[in-house]
């Protein structure tokens, strides 16, 4: 990753090999995550780190587009906690800024990962509630695949111009 930053080559990675994390990488993680850039600096999230072969095995029964944990070897699950936001809404920038910084992270490491969104979908929140035994009081909001990358992705490269405006519209 010499001289190329680790936005430009977090990629999402869906496939994984059998090496497993260490705990010290899973908190580097974690660590990342809880660095994010905050609403009023009120941090409203709880990190869950998951390294369960069955419960890895079973989060596809809940979301159905994580087969990739099938073969991941840990994933993070952020949940928001609304009654510590003092801004309505602000917990859903605040939790995705986690995430991203998760994956930054987890690039920066040579350690694959992919964001699988839960907030807003209904059946995926109820489902991860049920299968991680998260309290009524939080929200699951996004899971992490992790595992070293068993496929290789370019880095990112260029700028979409025709999203990209100069002053007002």
């Amino acid at each position: 990753m010499e001289n190329i930053s680790s936005v430009l080559v977090r990629r999402s990675i869906r496939a994984f090999t059998n090496e497993k994390l260490t705990r010290e990488e899973l908190m580097a993680l974690v660590e990342a995550g809880m660095a994010a850039a905050c609403a009023r600096g009120r941090t409203s999230w709880h990190f869950t780190i998951i390294q369960d072969r069955d419960t890895l095995d079973r989060i596809p029964d809940v979301h159905p587009f994580s087969m990739m944990m099938r073969s991941a070897n840990a994933a993070i699950l952020i949940c928001a906690d609304r009654k510590s936001e003092p801004n309505e809404g602000y917990w859903v920038q605040n939790c995705s800024a986690a995430t991203e910084n998760v994956l930054i992270e987890a690039a920066r490491r040579d350690i694959g990962s992919v964001w699988l969104g839960v907030y807003p979908m209904k059946k995926r929140i109820d489902g991860v509630r049920k299968l991680m035994n998260v309290p009524d009081d939080l929200i699951p909001f996004s899971l992490v695949a992790l595992g070293k990358p068993d496929e290789i992705k370019p880095p990112h490269s260029g700028v979409d111009k025709d999203r990209l405006k100069w002053g007002p519209w």
